[in-house]
């Protein structure tokens, strides 16, 4: 019985389970990158008015899994600067081809419809924050 009710504390969390107690969230809320595919992909990262982050990722990629908390607050650290959105690589192959997609996750930082920055070959969680902390000194010095 105690074994049962355990079980049923728990929530999924990658390959472990961690407790979750419903009156408190895990996380604090952030507003969630928005998934793009090929169809939107032009509107929503080529001809945006603002620099984007494209997380290009899958949902068998646990370190991209892991990241997505990391790039919320530095999404929220940007103000609007900087557009975060998601690209699933597994169902969007020709992007995935287009922008030459070798390792998950890959972030790419496009402004006007050019790449002027490419973040991949990560190795952990504090390799990527690193990266994104100089992302943002070099392109948005306003938001460091």
């Amino acid at each position: 019985m105690y074994y049962e009710n355990f079980i049923a504390q728990m929530i999924p969390i990658g390959c472990s389970m961690i407790p979750f107690n419903s009156k408190k969230h895990l996380y604090p809320r952030r507003k969630m990158a928005l998934s793009l595919n090929e169809r939107t992909f032009r509107q929503d990262v080529l001809e945006s008015s603002i620099p984007v982050l494209v997380d290009f990722s899958a949902p068998w990629c646990g370190l991209c899994r892991i990241i997505q908390p990391l790039l919320r607050e530095f999404q929220a650290d940007w103000n609007g600067q900087v557009k975060l959105v998601r690209v699933n690589a597994d169902e969007n192959l020709k992007l995935a081809t287009t922008y030459r997609i070798k390792s998950l996750p890959t972030l790419l930082l496009i402004e006007q419809g050019q790449v002027i920055q490419r973040l991949d070959h990560f190795q952990g969680r504090d390799e990527v924050r690193m990266a994104l902390k100089t992302l943002m000194v070099n392109s948005f010095p306003k938001s460091a």
